[in-house]
């Protein structure tokens, strides 16, 4: 095909393996030509007869819905690796998703034995918009005549500096261009996983009954005493409570799938471990899978680099492949985002069983019922459902807000002393003697203003109106300055247990002086929300992003911005209406 196309006779070529690091050369034999045109003939007579209106119903919507998710992400991120190619680096500064002309002004060199690894700080002359490039977001490195040097992920950012990690040193005398990094590899991966749901094969067959047409799991028929001994000691030795209990046995015992719903702060990761410890006890392979990094991080300890499958090979000698694939194979419990999982060879084996634990995120395209996560087309069936709804995170204002809001008051607290939890309770803790409004509200520690507003009425108030410096530069002085205000009031008494939660509602990248203190004492959250009804931010529509906002805090909860902006959307609507308001 390559010889008809360009004409031409095809000559050897050479092939990298990355892995391995070897590169070989690759001649091409008569047979195996012979054996790839036959291949390609097989193919062209199904492909010639495909008619996309008898394809199954299934198939067929979805197919639809993600690539109108793609097109839409596309459209939201703006910005792709192709960009550092067919952009000028000024275009892509306009377009607010570059930062250009840094200096590499500093480094520190944290590699260990098996990575080679450096945190690099690059300046800049002009203002970074901190909000774009936010530590955890993925990077690119360039110098103005070589694109994309290094992919790397931001560690942290302030208002003229972006600190990230590398796997090697750069010059300090060249210019760097940083450039946002999106990529959209999981849509590919979805199709590749939808075309496999589709096989003819036992497994897809079965697995298109459960999920496609939704067909009961079997029952439950085993008694928690058919258990091996050591696992029913393990579970009655474990810190867990009755319904953690209950859920892993369920899942211990079913033969198809579990379902674990856990509200916030009801203790998901605890019962994802104890379920982990008692497959292990009984000998199971596991497959942990998560959508991100940071979730699979919530499982494991901070300390388990040497146990990562590169850690292991960079110790080996010989054939790399046959070496992971050995190590796979012969460990227990693997870890892997659902995103590496299906691309990778490695993970050619098949499950038996599967455990689903509920989230509270949900796609861009969502006319069409794409919103609809496996998770809640699978629980139906009431049965293979366990529910985890005492919570042992928030105090009972905190929780009762987004019990009402979002759980039809079912989420409750564990116990009285989770309940009335409040900063009173905290020897550290000594509150300003203020009387005026709204700072007496803020500053209270008593469990009755755990949770309060600050209505900044920025629609009529010059000095918390948000303004524009350009493409991708959104900022508002007044309210950052609020927000540091705020948070230096709690510094002294904050602790590592992050206490409290300060949410700020306005689109805003001034805030150096609040990302400071976030990174000593406090977690300040972001919603990005733009004044005007064309520029509106989708995040504070998303009711389950809301809520995982309103669930981090534990005793306190202030939330700032314009009252009467958050009334045009409905769930931030409902939202005012539980809460106690002041104003500036």
């Amino acid at each position: 095909m390559l010889s008809s196309r360009y004409t031409q006779p095809i000559v050897e070529g050479s092939l990298l393996y990355l892995k391995d690091g070897v590169t070989r050369g690759v001649k091409p034999r008569a047979l195996e030509m012979k054996a790839i045109l036959n291949q390609r003939n097989r193919l062209a007579v199904h492909l010639s007869t495909l008619n996309a209106e008898k394809l199954p119903e299934y198939f067929k919507k979805w197919i639809r819905w993600i690539y109108s998710e793609w097109a839409e992400d596309q459209a939201r991120k703006g910005s792709c690796l192709k960009d550092l190619w067919k952009k000028p680096v000024e275009q892509r500064v306009l377009e607010g998703f570059c930062a250009a002309n840094l200096r590499l002004s500093s480094h520190v060199n944290v590699s260990t034995e098996c990575y080679s690894s450096f945190l690099l700080t690059f300046e800049s002359a002009v203002e970074i918009p901190e909000s774009v490039f936010s530590a955890g977001s993925m990077c690119t490195v360039s110098a103005p005549r070589k694109p994309a040097l290094l992919l790397v992920p931001i560690v942290e950012s302030t208002s003229k500096t972006i600190t990230v990690r590398g796997d090697r040193l750069l010059n300090y005398d060249a210019t760097y261009h940083i450039d946002l990094y999106n990529s959209f590899s999981t849509y590919p991966t979805t199709l590749g996983n939808l075309t496999l749901l589709m096989g003819s094969d036992e497994a897809s067959t079965r697995l298109r009954e459960l999920i496609v047409d939704v067909m009961p799991p079997s029952r439950l028929h085993a008694d928690p005493l058919s258990l091996p001994q050591s696992v029913r000691r393990l579970l009655s030795s474990t810190e867990l409570s009755a319904e953690q209990r209950d859920a892993v046995q369920a899942a211990l015992l079913s033969s198809d799938y579990t379902l674990i719903e856990g509200y916030p702060g009801s203790g998901k990761t605890t019962t994802i471990v104890a379920l982990l410890r008692c497959l292990l006890e009984m000998n199971c392979s596991v497959l942990l899978t998560a959508n991100t990094h940071s979730a699979l991080d919530n499982a494991t300890r901070d300390d388990v680099a040497d146990l990562t499958l590169e850690s292991k090979l960079a110790a080996l000698d010989g054939d790399k492949y046959k070496a992971a694939r050995k190590i796979l194979k012969e460990t227990l419990l693997v870890a892997s985002t659902c995103h590496f999982v299906p691309r990778e060879v490695l993970f050619s084996w098949r499950n038996k069983l599967f455990f689903l634990y509920g989230n509270y995120l949900f796609p861009f395209s969502s006319d069409e019922g794409m919103s609809v996560s496996l998770f809640e087309r699978l629980q139906v069936h009431k049965h293979a459902l366990h529910s985890l709804v005492s919570q042992y995170r928030m105090n009972r204002e905190i929780a009762r807000l987004s019990s009402s809001l979002f759980y039809d008051d079912r989420l409750v607290c564990a116990n009285d002393s989770v309940a009335n939890a409040c900063l009173m309770d905290y020897g550290g803790y000594l509150a300003p003697s203020t009387v005026n409004e709204p700072w007496r509200s803020i500053d209270s520690g008593v469990l009755e203003d755990s949770v309060v507003f600050i209505d900044t009425l920025g629609k009529t108030t010059p000095k918390f109106a948000s303004s524009s410096a350009g493409p991708g530069q959104i900022y508002n002085d007044g309210e950052a300055q609020l927000v540091c205000d705020i948070v230096s009031r709690f510094v002294k008494f904050q602790g590592r247990d992050k206490r409290v939660i300060i949410w700020s509602l306005v689109w805003t990248q001034t805030y150096g002086k609040v990302s400071e203190l976030f990174r000593l004492w406090c977690r300040v959250s972001h919603a990005l929300i733009k004044w005007r009804e064309f520029q509106r931010s989708d995040l504070l529509r998303d009711r389950r992003r809301v809520n995982v906002g309103l669930t981090r805090a534990q005793q306190k909860l202030v939330l700032i911005g314009c009252a009467e902006s958050m009334r045009s959307i409905d769930i931030m609507k409902r939202l005012l209406e539980s809460v106690k308001i002041v104003s500036l």
